[in-house]
């Protein structure tokens, strides 16, 4: 028998592809992919998260992911990338728990209207 998969990231592509096939409620489509992935409650959050600032940013993250690739992308690798994407939105709540802010792995940078954090700081990446 397979384990359940309990990659939230992966949960979250999956709900934009049921959501781009005419679902439309969100929170049922959370409910369902929360319970098929068998996840807790913190990482329910974390979908419901990240599954709402795609939903809420879509254009800006298409314009982002634009700038980074010219020409046409298939549906589902556009939605992989609209869910990567989305944790740099630092103002958004998928943002604050995507990145920890502090050490200096990597150092900070901004991308148009979002600024990485103040000069002489990181963000440093960590899996939830």
């Amino acid at each position: 028998m397979n384990k359940p998969d309990k990659n939230v990231r992966r949960a979250a592509v999956s709900a934009l592809r049921a959501w781009s096939k005419g679902h439309v409620y969100a929170d049922s489509l959370i409910e369902r992919h929360s319970e098929r992935n068998h996840l807790s409650s913190k990482d329910r959050a974390f979908l419901q998260a990240i599954l709402m600032a795609v939903l809420r940013h879509r254009s800006l993250l298409d314009h982002w992911i634009g700038r980074f690739r010219k020409g046409k992308l298939d549906s589902e690798v556009r939605d992989i990338l609209r869910v990567g994407f989305c944790q740099l939105l630092p103002e958004d709540d998928v943002g604050r728990r995507a990145f920890h802010v502090g050490g200096d792995r990597f150092p900070a940078v901004g991308i148009g209207r979002v600024n990485g954090p103040k000069p002489g700081r990181s963000v440093r990446a960590v899996e939830h």
